[in-house]
Formats: C-alpha cells, sequence, structure tokens
C-alpha cells in the first residue's frame, strides 16, 4: 500500500493501538462494555441440543457478509495484538466467542457512526481529507 512521505492515515489502526485522538473514549467504553456483556448474550449449549456441525458442513452465518479488504502490515499485527489483550480481558466462558470479524465490524461501526454524526469533522474524513491535502509551501 502506498502512502505519501511522512502522512498516516490508519485509523482503525490508531483504535487498535489505543492512540490516536482522545475524543473516542467514550465509544472504546461502549466497545469494552459490549465485550464485558458478551456474557448476556451469548449462551452455552446445553446438554440436550443437537452436537453442531463441523465447520466444513456448517452454513454462513445468517446477517454477515464475507467480504475482503487490504490493511497495512501494521494493522494487520495491531489487530492480532488487539485479539489477545480482549481476550485476556473477557472471562474465560467468552474468550473463543472473540474474533477479529468482530473487532473490525465494532471499530467500523464507531467510525462509522462518527462520520452519520460529525459528517466533514469526523476523524474519518479528517484522516481521509489530511491525506490528500497537498503540502504547504513555506
Amino acid at each position: 500500500m502506498t502512502q505519501k512521505k511522512g502522512i498516516d492515515n490508519d485509523v482503525l489502526g490508531d483504535l487498535l493501538r489505543g492512540g490516536g485522538d482522545t475524543e473516542f473514549a467514550s465509544e472504546l467504553d461502549a466497545l469494552n462494555a459490549l465485550i464485558t456483556q458478551t456474557g448476556a448474550i451469548i449462551k452455552s449449549p446445553s446438554t440436550t441440543e443437537k452436537k453442531k456441525p463441523s465447520s466444513q458442513q456448517r452454513t454462513p452465518t445468517k446477517g454477515k457478509k464475507k467480504s475482503t479488504y487490504y490493511v497495512t502490515e501494521e494493522t494487520f499485527a495491531h489487530l492480532d495484538k488487539a485479539k489477545v489483550k480482549i481476550k485476556q480481558q473477557v472471562p474465560a466462558t467468552f474468550k473463543k466467542h472473540i474474533s477479529k470479524s468482530q473487532i473490525i465490524n465494532q471499530a467500523l461501526g464507531m467510525i462509522l457512526r462518527d462520520f452519520e454524526i460529525k459528517g466533514d469533522d469526523s476523524l474519518l474524513m479528517k484522516r481521509l481529507m489530511k491525506k490528500h491535502t497537498p503540502p504547504k509551501n513555506e
């Protein structure tokens, strides 16, 4: 992926590293709360339920769509680290339910909600515009 000199527009990477603007503190708190509340949503299978089919026989999850996007190697590495850290913070019964897909879905949701609310003043627009703004001549 090609970037202009000295410009970092890795919004998702910033979120995963915990750096960047502090304006997302409330959204990150909400994400943390969601992760810890997952226990109320996810139910462990009872012994009376049928055994789940193997991963080769499973049908795609309803309400989700598979897609592929390219991210920088740095973002990919931060995603792996974030997944490990999140799994360390959730109760043992929920560790198997934490995935990179869930993390990306939550992070993108936060970025897109911010864009919907703030428009041109959103972090996403600021970073995208910064990337395409020519340097000032002094």
